[in-house]
């Protein structure tokens, strides 16, 4: 590990624990939507930590909408979470299940869901991943539903880089 990667490492736990001790002082709404970086200095562990979010969604949503919140959040993920490994199981639903599945494990390690874009995509992918459950195993290595994951993947790459 270098130590650009441990100072990163250092930094996402004092991220957590800030969160952590946010939502303890407001756990049952939180601290107010999109509060997370006004609140967070006091919180703070060091100044190295100073940020507007916590690198962690599931993290920075408990701290900013409380147990209800975060609890919708969690029974939402873990439902598209069941349904994209179900996809993969019955060998439906192509790559969207995968990247479905890539993206709820990335949003507690980055700061995803602070860009519409990646929101946007992670519903589309939800959406063909539900979509599937109508249709019979394909044996087409280019399927209607890998095109569309690519085309969807490819106008949000292109809408993140003209923001």
């Amino acid at each position: 590990m270098q130590l650009n990667d441990q100072v990163l490492t250092v930094a996402f736990g004092f991220y957590l624990k800030a969160s952590y001790n946010i939502w303890e002082n407001y756990a049952l709404l939180g601290s107010g939507g999109g509060t997370f970086g006004s609140v967070h200095p006091a919180y703070q562990q060091q100044v190295v930590s100073a940020g507007a979010s916590a690198l962690n969604s599931y993290a920075q949503t408990f701290a900013e909408l409380g147990l209800v919140g975060g609890a919708a959040l969690l029974v939402l993920a873990i439902a598209l979470l069941v349904e994209a490994l179900q996809a993969i199981r019955q060998r439906r639903g192509g790559v969207a299940a995968i990247a479905l599945v890539i993206m709820l494990i990335h949003l507690g390690v980055d700061i995803d869901a602070l860009y519409p874009p990646v929101l946007l995509l992670m519903a589309s992918l939800a959406g063909l991943v539900v979509a599937s459950r109508d249709s019979r195993p394909s044996t087409n290595r280019v399927t209607t539903l890998n095109l569309s994951v690519a085309l969807i993947v490819a106008i949000t790459l292109s809408m993140s880089w003209l923001a």
